[in-house]
């Protein structure tokens, strides 16, 4: 048993890791004051997060890079006039008891070592209202042959965007994505692959954790912290925008407002500051108002019964007397 126990420890040890991540970020920090409120609609994912990232830093180039894969392989899909992937009827290809969707491959060569993504969406000629959810089987992103990731949509899975993380890559190493359709799909899709510039992405790093929003005090509705601000600036908070939060620079009432339609943004002042948000839930306060009147009227009601029985036993025995 004690051997057992050893072997078992053994192997937890192989297979536990732990990852210091040299890009901690803060819960919030400063930025330029003049971020739009609100957002624009992006029909790719990492196309808002690197809207989102040039808004924040101010650093126009992207920090996630687009490339185009090309078609490698089609098998039993064929492209129709407007560009639409279609599933073609045949028999079912079963390769050791594993049944081989409709498929269609795409490659890329890498230029240079780093982090890459894979972004599946609705093709982008197409408003945002005219877009349908994607009907497909699978998606499975390899290196060399590898598999790096794999995702099985399900036959009632149905999507408009999905990015897959594939990792590490070496320059000159090869990315292969395939796309699995289902029976009688008809689909009008792209592939886009995104490396991560390291050298972009270090100096967003650099400027947003220049000022940093420290937490001195946090509970489930309240948030303390600190801040300094080099000059007029806007504290963006990674706390999704909602009307319930409340806040106060330096004990007064402070403005809060939206960022790009999704975060949460303070202005301030240049200068050190202490900023304190509490959150209270919308309806909150109509609801404890129609609760305490609903009380009120049941006491009410109650003290009004005892009342009535009250008379009613005075003139039974006024009654009893007589």
């Amino acid at each position: 048993d004690a051997e057992d126990s050893d072997a078992e420890d053994s192997d937890a040890e192989k297979i536990a890791a732990a990852y210091e991540s040299d890009y901690a970020t803060y819960p919030g920090f400063c930025i330029a004051k003049d971020v739009p409120v609100a957002g624009q609609q992006d029909f790719q994912l990492m196309d808002v997060q690197n809207r989102l990232f040039r808004e924040l830093t101010g650093i126009e180039d992207p920090y996630a890079v687009s490339y185009q894969p090309e078609i490698s392989m089609i098998r039993d899909v064929q492209i129709n006039e407007n560009g639409q992937y279609q599933h073609v009827e045949t028999d079912p290809i079963i390769d050791d008891s594993i049944v081989l969707h409709p498929t269609v491959s795409y490659k890329l060569k890498t230029e240079k070592d780093g982090i890459w993504y894979c972004s599946l969406n609705n093709n982008l000629q197409k408003t945002l209202d005219e877009h349908k959810p994607l009907s497909l089987a699978r998606l499975t992103s390899l290196v060399e042959d590898e598999e790096r990731a794999m995702y099985n949509f399900g036959t009632d899975f149905q999507v408009q965007q999905f990015v897959q993380s594939i990792g590490y890559v070496e320059a000159g190493q090869t990315i292969e994505v395939k796309v699995g359709f289902l029976s009688e799909t008809e689909v009008d899709y792209r592939i886009t692959l995104y490396q991560i510039d390291e050298d972009v992405f270090k100096r967003g790093y650099e400027i947003l954790t220049r000022n940093p929003f420290t937490v001195t005090e946090f509970a489930d509705s309240r948030l303390t912290g600190t801040v300094h601000a080099d000059e007029d600036s806007l504290l963006y908070l990674s706390i999704p925008y909602d009307k319930g939060w409340k806040a106060e620079v330096d004990g007064a009432p402070a403005e809060i407002q939206p960022v790009l339609d999704a975060m949460t943004g303070i202005p301030l002042k240049a200068g050190d500051h202490t900023v304190k948000l509490r959150f209270i839930p919308r309806g909150l306060i109509a609801g404890v108002i129609v609760s305490t009147g609903a009380l009120a009227g049941y006491i009410w009601l109650i003290v009004m019964q005892n009342r009535r029985r009250k008379g009613e036993k005075v003139k039974e025995t006024a009654h009893a007397d007589a």
